[in-house]
């Protein structure tokens, strides 16, 4: 691309800030949403509402000043931490034969569960040694 390469990188990563600010906090409301019970749908106003302040919140925090590589190193941090966490309750609820009934995990799916279970607790491990400066 030459000399237009920058240009190229420059509209690529304004496309994907413009659509990740859309989608991600269309994410936290379905995810918000489904926690609590309620419905998931674009139509519902409590839908709207968490969007709307998970939006909020982010453009706050951008203009309040807060350097953007700090806010990531942090999110990352804590998404390093809560992995694992999800991980396990995740695989907890997926064996749990009342709630999945013929859905319940098989041998295979549990060996692979178990192994990806044991990665994100050693990277949340290093994560969280890493940011006490342990190691």
């Amino acid at each position: 691309m030459g000399p237009w390469a920058k240009w190229f990188f420059a509209i690529g990563l304004f496309c994907a800030g413009i659509s990740s600010a859309i989608t991600a906090p269309m994410a936290a409301a379905y995810a918000i949403t489904g926690v609590l019970g309620l419905k998931s749908d674009l139509k519902e106003r409590h839908f709207r509402i968490i969007w709307l302040l998970v939006l909020l919140i982010g453009a706050t925090v951008a203009f309040l000043g807060a350097n953007p590589v700090q806010v990531i190193v942090f999110a990352q941090a804590v998404n390093g931490v809560l992995l694992p966490i999800s991980a396990i309750l995740l695989l907890v609820v997926i064996n749990n034969q009342k709630i999945m009934k013929e859905f319940a995990n098989t041998t295979v799916s549990n060996i692979l569960g178990y192994f990806v279970v044991v990665v994100t607790v050693i990277l949340g491990l290093r994560m969280f040694l890493t940011a006490l400066k342990i190691i």
